[in-house]
């Protein structure tokens, strides 16, 4: 049987065309078609958040716009990502209800500790986390058990996690010591800062990526 995969959409606003719209990397849809998953995208409906869930057996919160109480209210993107946040915040709480493993990534990741009670906030030295690739570092490998191993991953994000939610472990730093990757204490939830979808300048952080995928879908 084929597992079906939701991925949560990220909302643009096309001048071109005067329209909001829901969309997802095609890159997205390529990666979670290694796993032979059902790639199913969840759109930004309050309305048809519940039949989405009955459909898939796994969950990735994708990247793309920022946390909404992290941006000025004047600005145009604050309504935007505020009925995403609402959207996903009530994806996360339907899939824990139903036992349905959840991977964030990236956005998906800051929300994730947001939801459980953590803290985000804008990095400082964007050059060292935006458009750019860095070391991790292993607190807890959590596929293999190796310890202070480091591999390169990609890096597109303009927050961090300032403080962890109680609820969640990391197993994962960047060399100045920001969370890269975390799990929950009981639950199946992962969370991971780099984009497996795009590319991952090293073999490790690939098959990586592709295990963490593998774990959550075990857990079904």
């Amino acid at each position: 049987m084929k597992y079906k995969v939701g991925l949560t959409s990220r909302i643009i606003h096309t001048k071109e065309y005067f329209e909001i719209r829901d969309c997802i990397s095609q890159d997205m849809i390529k990666f979670v078609q290694k796993f032979d998953l059902i790639p199913i995208v969840i759109p930004n409906n309050h309305k048809l958040i519940e039949e989405y869930i009955k459909m898939v057996d796994f969950i990735i919160l994708t990247g793309g716009n920022n946390i909404h109480n992290q941006i000025e209210p004047s600005n145009q993107e604050y309504s935007i990502s505020k009925v995403r946040d609402e959207i996903e915040n009530e994806v996360i709480r339907r899939c824990i209800e139903n036992n349905i493993p959840i991977l964030g990534v990236c956005r998906g990741m800051q929300l994730l500790n947001t939801y459980f009670g953590g803290e985000i906030t804008k990095l400082e030295n964007l050059a060292d986390h935006n458009a750019t690739k860095h070391n991790i570092y292993f607190k807890e490998n959590i596929i293999s058990n190796e310890k202070n191993k480091s591999i390169v991953v990609n890096s597109f994000h303009t927050f961090s996690i300032e403080t962890l939610s109680s609820e969640l472990v990391a197993w994962a730093h960047s060399e100045d010591g920001k969370i890269e990757g975390f799990k929950h204490e009981s639950l199946p939830i992962y969370g991971i800062m780099w984009h497996p979808e795009r590319k991952s300048y090293s073999d490790y952080s690939v098959n990586l990526s592709e295990k963490i995928i593998n774990k959550l879908i075990d857990k079904k």
